[in-house]
């Protein structure tokens, strides 16, 4: 998995946002396996949508991290 090579480079948590759960099964996915593997270590956030909505929650996410 990506997030393997990622704690690899020395990187101590993920946040990973997917795409709406009522569009795809990818929030159950890493919400069960990865997170089994990965622990708190790993943040999964369900998006509820798609294409450039998700973008304004990535930027949200990473000025909220600057902020610390």
């Amino acid at each position: 998995m990506a997030q393997t090579l990622l704690f690899e480079k020395g990187y101590d948590h993920i946040i990973h946002f997917t795409i709406s759960s009522k569009l795809s099964s990818m929030y159950n996915l890493f919400e069960t396996i990865a997170k089994e593997e990965y622990g708190e270590k790993l943040t999964i956030i369900d998006s509820y949508a798609v294409s450039s909505v998700m973008l304004s929650h990535v930027l949200y996410a990473y000025d909220e991290i600057q902020k610390g």
